[in-house]
């Protein structure tokens, strides 16, 4: 067991220090991660303005953090809990009860969501999808 908090440890330390250095990087247009399939498509992905998101959501300003992706914006803290639940689990019982419990479902529910998002952020009838650039 302390093998196992151990590693769970390192692993929120690393996650910490990642947050960590996207708060305190210059926020705006152009400071994310570029998008290679817009770069090449002219379309957005489901992930455009994904890092500018979570900027803001660290720099506690969710509406603009809605407004540089929604899907992201909303799934980012359910993902986030369904990670702590399974480190928790991880830590608990180890690997084999943590891959039996955890349904697969909702990954396949959160594939098919980010298609449709991706699709209907493309449509001038869905214009607010897209990330904002500012």
């Amino acid at each position: 067991m302390k093998k196992r908090i151990i590693i769970v440890s390192a692993v929120a330390v690393c996650a910490a220090a990642a947050l960590l250095y996207v708060f305190f990087t210059k926020d705006g247009a152009g400071a994310g991660i570029p998008c290679t399939w817009l770069a090449l498509t002219g379309y957005y992905c489901p992930g455009c303005g994904s890092s500018r998101a979570l900027r803001a959501m660290l720099h506690l300003d969710f509406y603009q953090a809605f407004r540089y992706n929604a899907l992201f914006t909303i799934c980012a803290p359910l993902v986030g809990i369904y990670i702590a639940v399974s480190a928790l689990r991880y830590i608990r019982y180890g690997s084999e009860p943590a891959k039996r419990t955890i349904p697969f479902w909702p990954v396949w529910a959160l594939c098919a969501a980010a298609v449709c998002y991706g699709v209907l952020r493309n449509l001038s009838a869905f214009a607010f999808l897209a990330p904002t650039m500012l």
